[in-house]
C-alpha cells in the first residue's frame, strides 16, 4: 500500500469516529434536553424572583415583602 491509500483509510476511520460522536451527541441532546431546559427555566425564575425582591422589596405578584424587625 502506498501513502495515499493509507491516508485515505485513516481519513475514513476518523470520519466514521466523528459521525458516531455526532450521532451520540444528538441522541444525548434529545434524551436530556427537557431536563436541561427545566433546570435552566427554574434557575431563571429564581433569579427573576430574587432580583425583583431585592430591587422593589416585592414579589413577582406585587406583594410587599415585610422586613423583619432589627431589635
Amino acid at each position: 500500500m502506498n501513502f495515499k491509500t493509507v491516508s485515505s483509510i485513516g481519513q475514513l476511520i476518523f470520519a466514521g469516529i466523528g459521525a458516531i460522536a455526532a450521532v451520540a451527541s444528538t441522541i444525548d441532546s434529545i434524551k436530556n434536553g427537557d431536563k436541561r431546559a427545566a433546570i435552566t427555566g427554574t434557575y431563571a425564575g429564581k433569579s427573576a424572583v430574587d432580583e425583583t425582591a431585592k430591587r422593589y422589596n416585592r414579589t413577582l405578584g406585587g406583594y410587599i415583602i415585610e422586613e423583619p424587625d432589627q431589635n
